[in-house]
């Protein structure tokens, strides 16, 4: 595999006897789902840490009026990268 086409990366963070584990592991969902269910089987138990899926909130980042996320700088100023709960259209609120 070439390094543009390079496997993506998944961080796990999970506990197992008592103790905090991160384990990094990379390939697709087929390889991470396989050592999901061989964390559960040796007895570990998903961690209490929220999954975020955006890079940490800098302060002078906006918050979206509807959601009260953070915004995303896009090309043209900034954009509330969530969607409509009933449409499912993305949200319209830009700063």
């Amino acid at each position: 595999m070439s390094q543009s086409q390079k496997e993506p990366t998944h961080k796990i963070i999970y506990n197992l006897m008592g103790f905090p584990v991160e384990t990094t592991v990379e390939g697709k969902a087929d390889t991470l789902k396989a050592l999901l269910k061989r964390i559960l089987e040796i007895g570990g138990t998903p961690a209490a840490v929220p999954a975020t899926t955006s890079s940490p909130e800098k302060p002078n980042t906006p918050k979206c009026v509807q959601h009260k996320s953070p915004m995303k700088r896009g090309r043209k100023g900034w954009y509330c990268p969530r969607r409509n709960e009933n449409t499912g259209e993305f949200c319209e609120e830009t700063a």
